[in-house]
């Protein structure tokens, strides 16, 4: 990406973060860097458009199919679904990696 290229881009001018909401602030009002902010409700709402956005904001190349497929081998049914198969890394405990969280978004186990 063009702007990665300008060295005097750093971060050593934002202040020091101490809630969310300073920290959105804080790169929603920087100039050094382009931002594109993506929102937990909006991926939740529409995943689909909120990804093909941030991947024309990155300047990448993308076909649709192809996002369709990443967002559905990433749904937790066919995680969970892939694990049971297949296995996982962890089965030796004989716990699923994966567990539901509110909406349906998968959330990784930390606890294995």
């Amino acid at each position: 990406m063009p702007f990665l290229k300008d060295r005097q881009a750093t971060y050593s001018n934002y202040p020091e973060i101490t809630h969310w909401s300073g920290h959105v602030e804080s790169w929603s009002n920087q100039t050094l860097l382009p931002i594109k902010i993506i929102r937990y409700e909006d991926m939740i709402h529409d995943a689909f458009t909120v990804f093909k956005e941030a991947l024309s904001f990155l300047q990448l190349d993308y076909a649709e199919d192809a996002i369709r497929r990443a967002l559905q081998f990433s749904d937790l049914k066919e995680l969970q679904k892939q694990e049971s198969e297949k296995g996982s890394e962890k089965k030796h405990l004989n716990q699923s990696v994966f567990s539901k969280r509110k909406n349906g978004i998968m959330e990784r186990r930390n606890d294995l």
